[in-house]
């Protein structure tokens, strides 16, 4: 795993934008170029004077642009994205830190994206909502259900049964 410092590596992506996160393996043909500058850099260091040190950094720089520019994720339309978004939300209902920036962190695009892609319809969180009240009320509706509507609400995160009523009689 690399991380490196965001500023260093824009001045070599120029007009490309920088993903959060590029996933490459390490058979990938950038990758193995890449790490092996970086074996050579690292047992050379000291023998390097001041403009070949300088000269490797920016070498590697730029063997890095390429593999972030094969390897970053690629744009989804917002049909698709929506999709995305919507299979996320609903395979984390129940996680109480469920949000639109999790959810377009998790996407690797930005919230303002995110909420574009639900533009024609409900938004983010009301889809988020409908799918936790749909939830809850299949819980509440098996026969023989231990659970109250208050342990069945604070598991679908609503802050508490009445909450989860008004919510309930709203739809």
């Amino acid at each position: 795993m690399l991380i490196l410092p965001r500023a260093r590596l824009l001045q070599h992506l120029y007009r490309t934008r920088l993903p959060a996160l590029t996933v490459a393996p390490s058979t990938a043909p950038e990758s193995r170029l890449l790490l092996a500058h970086l074996d050579a850099a690292w047992s050379l260091a000291e023998q390097l004077g001041p403009d070949a040190t300088h000269a490797t950094g920016e070498a590697m720089a730029m063997l890095l642009t390429g593999l972030i520019r094969t390897h970053a994720p690629t744009a989804i339309p917002p049909q698709s994205l929506r999709a995305a978004a919507t299979a996320y939300a609903d395979s984390r209902l129940r996680d109480p830190d469920l949000a639109p920036a999790t959810i377009a962190r998790a996407l690797n695009v930005s919230v303002r994206t995110l909420h574009r892609a639900f533009a024609d319809g409900e938004t983010v969180m009301a889809y988020v909502r409908r799918r936790r009240l749909e939830g809850a009320r299949r819980e509440l509706d098996c026969p023989g259900t231990p659970y109250t509507v208050a342990d069945v609400a604070a598991r679908w995160q609503f802050a508490d049964s009445s909450h989860f009523r008004r919510a309930h009689r709203g739809t």
